[in-house]
């Protein structure tokens, strides 16, 4: 049996010559600053999202003004899922996506230890006018981390 053909809407802008013109300059554009993982997560997230009852939450705002929440889901002190949400720009989508990817399957005491810079290195080429986009993201993660440590009355593990 063959899988049923999966529809989707069609893109008014791939019909319209100038907007396809537009959006591929501001691709190719984007292709210039930022590292092509950066580019590829804000394109395509896959881990925005919520947790039902999260057994960590926390939500932050940035210095821009972007705010990002993150939910875990642990079994025995080990991250089994994390997603996040935002209001912010494409960068901050990128850092959301790679936080939680970076965080799956880390114990807290690994978790807690992703740094911004970390972060930056895993993102690969980022504007330092963006790198603030870093620090929310781990912010939020570490905060995250703590409320489930709140949550279950454990002492948070030492930081690096």
């Amino acid at each position: 049996m063959s899988k049923p053909e999966k529809r989707t809407e069609p893109d008014p802008a791939s019909d319209d010559p100038v907007l396809r013109a537009i959006q591929e300059a501001l691709n190719e554009q984007a292709r210039k600053e930022f590292s092509p993982r950066v580019v590829e997560l804000w394109s395509h997230p896959r881990r925005r999202g919520t947790i039902d009852r999260p057994d960590g939450f926390a939500r932050n705002r940035g210095i821009c003004g972007d705010t990002m929440a993150v939910y875990l889901s642990l079994k025995n002190d080990r991250i089994v899922a994390a997603r996040y949400e935002t209001d912010g720009c494409g960068v901050t989508t990128a850092c959301g996506e790679a936080i939680t990817e970076l965080a799956e399957g880390k114990t807290l005491e690994e978790a807690f230890g992703i740094s911004p810079r970390a972060l930056l290195k895993d993102l690969g080429r980022l504007p330092r006018s963006h790198w603030h986009c870093c620090l929310l993201a781990t912010t939020t993660l570490h905060n995250a981390l703590a409320n489930y440590l709140a949550l279950h009355g454990d002492a948070a593990p030492e930081r690096p």
